[in-house]
């Protein structure tokens, strides 16, 4: 009888060893196939690995991540920002700029040395240009970032990158708009006030162990990226924006009420701020009937200053594709360079 519970045991034991490394091999070879499809095509849904769950912003950067995507390198410093580290205090005579935004102003398909950033920051010894910049992050999120962490490193000027083609759209939903599953922070405006609708992004224990997974093994994203509910949220944008456009006026106000807060936290922090919009292919092609609202009520939001990247990119004899690498308009390295030289100008003007 003991022989026989004891062998019971050992093949109970062998069994759940078994099971522990087909796992084990399963989730190296996830890992190996991910890193060659996050090498070969960066775009959003491949990027799981650069996030982590917040339940302040709905994710942000890893910090101290590391990573080639479409061939060229990304690195996210301590604070979570791309690109080389700053101290939390600057040096005494130099300026700080900060960029924020979202994949455009990130620099999503180009290495850390030719992000508009980067290269401003190379121009001038006498400034330091942080990257602030979120994939994916609306007006909203990216507010609520410059409150929790970029407004903490001085900054004399910010510049706001905003995506013509989605961010009036994003300022308008609960979840990322490429995927409903990740939930976002979002703000209703109320007789001109903001309020602030965050209390989704409290998980329970079941969807942190999903987060936990998600964001830890490579496995069980596979798997979760082959659902039919990840094949419905690729399709899910689509259809939002199509819903979202018949209220478009709506939107708008809601994002100028954005940059207004935005322009009173730097204000009050002893910065200034500036809006780079940038254009899309429609708003190229066809002209924008909500950039020439937005411009207006920018206007009215305490003179927010901004800068038309259309007309800027026009004067230098620049079509869309040669500054822009996809119909959303993330910018190609010639794109980046050329925002550089124009915001260069711009700084130089505001000082």
């Amino acid at each position: 009888m003991i022989r026989r519970r004891r062998a019971e045991l050992l093949l109970a034991g062998a069994s759940v060893v078994f099971v522990l490394l087909a796992v084990a091999s399963a989730e190296l070879i996830a890992r190996s196939l991910t890193a060659r499809i996050v090498s070969e095509e960066a775009r959003p849904q491949h990027l799981e690995q650069l996030h982590v769950y917040s339940e302040r912003y709905g994710w942000e950067p890893r910090p101290l991540y590391r990573a080639e995507l479409s061939g060229r390198r990304v690195s996210i410093n301590r604070y979570g920002m791309r690109g080389r580290e700053y101290a939390l205090q600057r040096k005494p005579g130099v300026a700080r700029v900060m960029v924020a935004g979202d994949s455009i102003a990130f620099g999503l398909d180009v290495g850390d040395h030719e992000t508009f950033a980067t290269l401003l920051d190379a121009k001038r010894a006498e400034w330091e240009v942080l990257n602030l910049a979120v994939q994916g992050y609306g007006t909203d999120q990216t507010l609520l970032r410059l409150q929790g962490l970029g407004l903490e490193f001085g900054p004399d000027i910010v510049i706001l990158g905003f995506c013509l083609g989605n961010d009036f759209f994003d300022n308008a939903l609960p979840a990322f708009l490429y995927d409903p599953r990740q939930p976002k922070p979002y703000y209703e405006r109320v007789d001109g006030q903001l309020t602030r609708h965050s209390e989704h992004l409290r998980l329970g224990w079941a969807a942190r162990a999903a987060v936990f997974l998600r964001e830890h093994s490579a496995l069980y994203t596979h798997l979760d990226a082959s659902t039919p509910d990840a094949e419905v949220a690729e399709r899910h944008w689509m259809r939002t924006v199509l819903e979202l456009e018949m209220r478009w006026p709506t939107w708008v106000r809601l994002a100028a009420r954005l940059v207004g807060a935005m322009q009173e936290e730097v204000r009050s922090a002893g910065g200034e701020l500036l809006v780079a919009l940038f254009p899309y292919h429609r708003s190229w092609d066809e002209g924008s009937p909500q950039l020439e609202f937005f411009k207006r009520l920018l206007a009215q939001e305490q003179g927010v200053r901004f800068v038309d990247m259309e007309q800027r990119f026009r004067e230098r004899g620049l079509e869309f594709g040669d500054i822009a690498v996809d119909k959303l308009g993330h910018l190609s390295p010639r794109g980046h360079a050329t925002t550089a030289q124009i915001l260069d100008a711009e700084l130089e003007a505001a000082r």
